[in-house]
């Protein structure tokens, strides 16, 4: 009895260093182990239990049989228990699997969304820009038009003072546009930089949502991978259930590749999305470049428009002057006329007594009373002293000498070309008598008169000399007034 006690002992404890080794191949699962190796522990355990059941008796045998059933029993159930936990494991990786594609399906939905709406959105701003770049266009072809005018206005000075106030309100307008429209275009830069600075953010959130996702997936493979050796090891163990396990394998596999496939989509669609972003971040940086140097060239332009303003400005005050300046000039002009149409008249008068009397012993007293009365009040600087000084030459015959005296010629030759009267008997009497002995009177009051003539003459003369050196000093184009007048 005590033999068999002691056989049924050591049986026992074989089956349980039989029940145990699973247990330690468990925790030798992460060394690398070979078919043979197992082989040659299986026959080792086979043969000790033959060497036992060659020991004992018959009724031993019966004793140690009903004790390997029972084992038999309890190991077949721990390892069923082992087996739901494995596939409950499983069904709650195929769970996490499934939820894990939804989620990646939303997002990628989400994602094409909000791609869509950011295309929708440029297309907006892109015919925005379309249309601001049209108003600028029209709003530089208006300044062109307005410049264009304000140079032809320039030349009509006639016109100035009824056109000025057409020139401010079409350059006061021209400025309002230009204004609103750098407005316009700096507000749409400040909203395409904040359009910029959202899109980051929601980079940044992508990237971060693609961290966690990736951090997901990666602790999914690794309980994938811990799946895949306890069933390893469950294959070990029963070679009833080794398809399977194999299928389940199978199933994780593909498990594992459609994951990497949508890990794989989904840096693809990420990077795809960064290049996007790229160039969309640089056609709107260099759309907002251009629109701010189109801002600074419409800054520039209303600066020049209204420094033309100003020199439009400047010579509409100076409008009144010249306008006061013309009226004189007018009048003096009409004066002169009216003098000259008096002048023209006593001369036409004189020729007609002239004609009538036809004699060579008579002299027109009234006309050379005439012609030496406005002499004398014509002011010195005046130019018609010296048409009557070329009268009076004419009508008492001067001879070359006497009219370089009176200043009407200059050495031998004359100053200005102006036609002298015919010579009459009234002025060939009075030469004659200028030059006689005989007559003392008209000799006396001839004398005397050409000694007046001369002394005036000469002042005028001096006078004449004086103003033009005054003028040739004076510079050239000191003030538009006088380029006007030169003009």
């Amino acid at each position: 009895m005590a033999e068999n006690a002691s056989h049924s002992q050591e049986i026992e404890a074989g089956e349980e260093s039989g029940i145990a080794e699973p247990d330690q191949d468990q925790e030798r699962s992460k060394e690398p182990t070979t078919e043979r190796d197992q082989k040659a522990e299986h026959t080792q355990h086979a043969a000790d239990n033959d060497s036992i059941s060659n020991t004992t008796n018959d009724s031993t045998s019966n004793t140690t049989n009903g004790t390997t059933t029972t084992t038999t029993t309890t190991t077949n159930a721990a390892l069923q228990a082992q087996l739901s936990a494995l596939q409950s494991d499983k069904n709650k990786l195929e769970a996490q699997y499934r939820s894990l594609l939804g989620k990646l399906s939303s997002m990628r939905d989400t994602l094409g969304s909000k791609l869509q709406e950011d295309a929708e959105e440029l297309d907006r701003r892109e015919a925005q820009i379309a249309e601001l770049q049209t108003g600028l266009n029209v709003e530089q072809e208006r300044a062109s038009t307005a410049e264009r005018q304000l140079r032809e206005e320039e030349d009509r000075s006639a016109g100035l003072a009824s056109e000025v106030g057409v020139l401010r309100s079409r350059i006061s307008s021209a400025d309002r546009t230009a204004q609103e429209a750098a407005e316009a275009g700096a507000h749409e830069s400040a909203s395409l930089h904040r359009r910029l600075r959202e899109m980051e953010a929601h980079l940044d959130r992508t990237k971060a949502e693609k961290e966690h996702w990736q951090a997901l997936a990666d602790e999914e493979h690794f309980r994938a991978e811990q799946a895949e050796e306890a069933g390893s090891e469950a294959h070990l163990l029963l070679d009833s259930r080794t398809k399977e396990l194999d299928a389940a394998g199978v199933k994780l596999a593909d498990c594992s590749a459609a994951q990497r496939n949508v890990e794989g989509l989904l840096s693809e669609a990420q990077m795809a999305n960064q290049k996007e972003f790229d160039e969309m971040k640089h056609h709107y940086e260099a759309q907002i470049r251009g629109l701010m140097e189109k801002s600074e060239d419409d800054a520039r332009q209303a600066a020049d428009a209204k420094a033309s303003l100003e020199i439009f400005r400047q010579d509409a005050e100076r409008t009144p002057g010249l306008e006061q300046e013309s009226k004189e000039k007018t009048l003096l002009i009409g004066k002169v006329r009216h003098e000259a149409v008096i002048l023209n008249e006593h001369l036409t008068e004189a020729l007609k007594r002239l004609k009538e009397y036809n004699t060579s012993d008579s002299v027109d007293r009234q006309l050379i009373s005439n012609i030496l009365l406005q002499f004398v009040t014509t002011p010195r600087s005046d130019g018609k002293r010296f048409e009557m000084l070329t009268l009076l030459g004419s009508i008492l015959n001067w001879n070359q000498y006497e009219r370089e005296q009176a200043g009407i010629v200059r050495g031998g030759s004359g100053r200005y070309n102006n036609p002298s009267l015919p010579s009459s008997p009234s002025s060939s009497y009075l030469n004659s008598a200028f030059r006689s002995p005989a007559n003392h009177d008209n000799a006396s009051f001839g004398q005397l008169f050409v000694e007046f003539l001369l002394n005036e003459a000469g002042d005028a003369h001096e006078e004449t000399e004086k103003e033009e050196k005054d003028i040739g000093k004076r510079p050239r184009g000191s003030s538009h007034v006088e380029r006007r007048e030169n003009e």
